[in-house]
């Protein structure tokens, strides 16, 4: 008898699971659950120590939602602050102090499309910043510019022996007079999302950090 009660409680909890599952919708995810850093963290190569050294932040996308990661540092963490690799290794396993969800929204195609035409150089001073570059023998070369807690994939008007030739040089700047040709897509999180002076959407707020987490 307790047997079936236990496999009847049991279905009738999985089907519970389910109904609040249909209930949620895909722009309201929850949060990833709290525990270590480590444990929490998705891409750890999507990390940074805060702008003060004061926490170690990452960021976590469930399809395409986005999430922000905090540890805040204990004493011991503050003190290997000059030893990076030893800090980063023992704040991983730091208990995470909060999670918010990312509500930066990125740009809309039309406003980025209005790139097409311009060079590189005249993005960056539009406020966008070069954040990589790539492409093949048999593939276009695109650039990566970042504005806001986004970066954006972009094609650009050169070969790519002239691309590697340019990347060769030790100089800066190399791409700045190359025209962008298209807009492919938006490449998800860029680093300001990782920095905790900008709020959870987007806004420069540089007392976020000690006033609303201490």
């Amino acid at each position: 008898m307790k047997k079936i009660i236990a496999a009847l409680l049991a279905l009738f909890v999985l089907c519970a699971s389910a109904a609040c599952a249909d209930r949620i919708e895909p722009e309201h995810p929850a949060p990833p659950l709290l525990g270590t850093f480590r444990e929490t963290a998705a891409d750890l190569w999507s990390l940074c120590s805060d702008w003060n050294n004061e926490a170690i932040v990452a960021t976590v996308d469930q399809n395409g939602n986005y999430f922000r990661v905090v540890a805040l540092y204990d004493d011991h963490a503050k003190a290997l602050s000059h030893t990076s690799s030893l800090l980063e290794e023992y704040a991983l396993d730091l208990p995470v102090s909060y999670i918010e969800r990312i509500t930066a929204k990125p740009l809309e195609e039309a406003d980025l499309k209005v790139l097409v035409g311009k060079t590189v150089g005249e993005a960056a001073a539009l406020g966008y910043f070069l954040c990589g570059s790539g492409g093949g023998m048999s593939q276009p070369v695109t650039v990566y510019l970042s504005k806001g807690f986004f970066d954006y994939e972009f094609e650009i008007d050169v070969s790519f022996e002239e691309y590697t030739a340019r990347t060769d040089r030790d100089e800066e700047n190399v791409l700045d007079d190359l025209v962008i040709t298209g807009y492919s897509r938006c490449d998800g999180l860029s680093s300001q999302a990782l920095d905790l002076r900008f709020s959870a959407d987007g806004t420069f707020n540089p007392g976020m950090a000690e006033v609303t987490h201490n």
